[in-house]
């Protein structure tokens, strides 16, 4: 059976017995995902609206924890994130507004970041309660009971 992967950060799960004498390089390759994912920056540069690459084995910017928009945008673009349960802190440096939007709903949910803000972004499931963070504005896509502290 071959590898599969982690539904919300596509990490390699893999098969038991497979990859024999290549378990270290993969397992570096895993563990430098699970820093970016847990600690990770990732600088957007904007030209217009777009779409964080999310994929199983490569770059994947929808991976980060951080993101910092920037660019010299003409009007407000706007960011689309996977459909999968996931934290982010969002800096937009970008000189427009910015607005992230999921399809983790039943109908896609978006929401502004102004320009020079930033904000606790959390895109959880519908059955999940949105976590509280004491200071911080949480913007929560896609949940029951939408909080902001």
């Amino acid at each position: 059976m071959p590898s599969s992967w982690s539904p919300s950060l596509r990490f390699e799960l893999q098969f038991t017995g497979e990859n024999i004498n290549l378990w270290g390089e993969k397992l570096n390759t895993a563990l430098t995902r699970v820093d970016t994912a847990i600690a990770g920056w990732l600088v957007k540069p904007l030209t217009g609206s777009t779409s964080l690459s999310a994929v199983n084995d490569g770059p994947d910017e929808a991976r980060a924890a951080m993101i910092r928009f920037t660019g010299a945008l003409t009007e407000p673009a706007t960011v689309s994130i996977p459909a999968v349960s996931k934290a982010y802190l969002i800096w937009n440096a970008a000189d427009r507004v910015v607005t992230l939007t999921t399809a983790r709903c039943a109908t896609a949910v978006s929401t502004v970041i102004t320009r020079s803000r930033d904000a606790i972004i959390a895109a959880v499931s519908r059955k999940s309660r949105a976590p509280v963070f004491a200071g911080a504005k949480l913007i929560a896509l896609c949940s029951d009971s939408r909080r902001a502290a």
